[in-house]
């Protein structure tokens, strides 16, 4: 069977690498095989691959190379993960094949516009995630700022639950803070807000609007058809409002706690000069 299997590195005469692990072999060469007769053992004996290329990405510590590989031993599955007694390495993959979503600049993106490496969702900033428009590394949940949380918009870490800041939570919140005053998370979740406030800190630059320093900075445009621009928290703020319609811009004052002082110092725009 055809399947998938990553490796750390490459020598300079073309060898796949391994770090030390259940893979008793550590370099690799194309078109050999490779055979192991202790019993197979998933996560302990034998040789470590995926069936689909997509499931790469939702493991950590994916190697920086993926191969297409013949699996032609016996096999134990585990998941997403499998382990053969026996393999050959048929190619390397190229960077285009190991980005299943469009538009990426990282490695190992399904879902597509992702600025960092193994992301299976879409618009991702961070790394390894398998929500969307996270900022933070290895969430499943979407929106969040923080790292490894199951829930949706945490800026806190590791939280099953939702708009948690702190760690190890399970449980939502009934009070937030808006506007640095509280806030009951009914008001919050009925307040109108504006379609400007879900900007994305990246923007794609098509090949035929890059100019000739950004052409030479991206040489990856080549085969993208572009690149993918990482912007600053206020910029990307700032061009979404700059792109708003005005009556959208204006209800920005209809949030719960409104404080045109605090939210310049968030974005940089001065609502009393639109």
């Amino acid at each position: 069977m055809k399947a998938y299997k990553t490796f750390d590195d490459k020598t300079a005469d073309g060898r796949y690498i391994t770090r030390p692990t259940s893979d008793k072999e550590y370099v690799f060469e194309i078109n050999k095989e490779y055979f192991i007769e202790s019993e197979l053992k998933m996560c302990s004996n034998g040789f470590h691959f995926h069936q689909n290329q997509s499931d790469v990405f939702r493991h950590k510590n994916h190697g920086s190379v993926v191969c297409e590989i013949e699996v032609l031993g016996d096999i134990i599955h585990g998941g997403d993960k499998s382990v053969t007694n026996r393999f050959k390495i048929i190619r390397e993959l190229s960077r285009d094949e190991m980005n299943s979503g469009k538009n990426n600049v990282g490695y190992f993106n399904a879902g597509s516009w992702n600025a960092g490496d193994g992301n299976a969702g879409d618009m991702n900033a961070g790394n390894w995630n398998a929500g969307n428009r996270n900022a933070g590394d290895m969430n499943a949940g979407n929106w969040n700022a923080g790292n490894w949380n199951a829930g949706n918009m945490n800026a806190g870490n590791w939280n099953a639950g939702n708009r948690n800041t702190g760690h190890f939570n399970t449980k939502n919140p009934s009070v937030i803070n808006v506007f640095n005053k509280s806030c009951e998370i009914e008001d919050w979740e009925k307040a109108y807000k504006p379609s400007f406030l879900y900007f994305s800190l990246c923007l794609w630059i098509s090949a035929d609007d890059m100019d000739d320093e950004e052409k030479e900075k991206h040489p990856e445009h080549k085969t993208a058809g572009g690149y993918l621009k990482k912007l600053s928290y206020k910029e990307a703020f700032m061009n979404s409002w700059k792109n708003a319609d005005r009556e959208d811009r204006y209800r920005i004052k209809d949030l719960p706690n409104f404080d045109k002082d605090i939210f310049f110092e968030l974005s940089g725009i001065d609502v009393d000069a639109d």
